[in-house]
């Protein structure tokens, strides 16, 4: 026992008391944070003056001495064991039960994304029953083609509709857009192969090559990027 924590647990156990027929007897009760509180008490390295002076009327015949510092013997005489006994239902905490019945929960999961309404509850009742209590989860592509299905169904247009666009079409699009600027050499951040062959050609004197909206920074940066020794390894070679 060599902690001021270890001291309280030996206290507590000594009597022969769980830490809920302590906190009940401590703080007059266990549900809410009660119990919490009980055993935050066990682990004070440095209670105030009141709460040892608590404990000494608390644990009869305590010796304070021996709680701060280890010092000497636990009791300056030998107490009575104290009998605790819980009334019934105190460490009943219940189960929380569901403002949700299973139909609401049920219309909840078939109009997700959408919240519906239902009576009783403002809408962010219903957001937080989707996403925390049946963890509903979507990504924002389907949350959007959930969307537009749903106001299809209905009969109504829905603006983000443009934006289901296929994302393989838009990538294949993407790269064909690339690849025709940098055969064209348009843009001043792209190379062509051609163009990469003449830095290749003429490494390490990338000086030496002349190319449209490039300065020699840019070729020496893509010379290396293209696998090229750097010129200080060119130099010890």
């Amino acid at each position: 026992m060599n902690t001021i924590q270890s001291r309280f647990i030996y206290l507590r156990e000594y009597h022969g008391l769980s830490i809920e027929q302590f906190a009940y007897v401590w703080f007059g009760g266990v549900k809410g944070n009660k119990l919490s509180q009980a055993k935050a008490l066990e682990k004070t390295k440095q209670p105030a003056f009141k709460t040892l002076a608590k404990l000494a009327e608390f644990y009869e015949g305590l010796n304070l001495n021996w709680l701060v510092t280890g010092a000497g013997k636990p009791f300056l005489f030998e107490p009575s064991r104290m009998v605790v006994e819980l009334p019934e239902g105190a460490l009943d905490r219940g189960v929380r039960k569901s403002k949700f019945t299973e139909e609401q929960d049920q219309l909840i999961r078939d109009a997700w994304p959408e919240l519906p309404a239902i009576e009783g509850f403002a809408k962010s009742q219903v957001k937080n029953r989707a996403c925390v209590g049946l963890g509903l989860r979507l990504s924002d592509k389907e949350i959007q083609r959930r969307r537009v299905e749903n106001n299809k169904r209905s009969g109504r247009q829905f603006s983000g509709e443009a934006k289901l666009t296929d994302v393989e079409a838009y990538n294949a699009r993407n790269r064909k857009r690339r690849e025709s600027e940098m055969l064209a050499g348009d843009g001043y951040a792209t190379f062509t192969r051609e163009q990469d062959q003449q830095i290749k050609a003429a490494w390490p004197d990338y000086k030496s090559v002349s190319l449209p909206h490039k300065d020699s920074a840019q070729i020496y940066n893509r010379g290396i990027l293209l696998g090229l020794p750097k010129l200080s390894d060119v130099r010890q070679a």
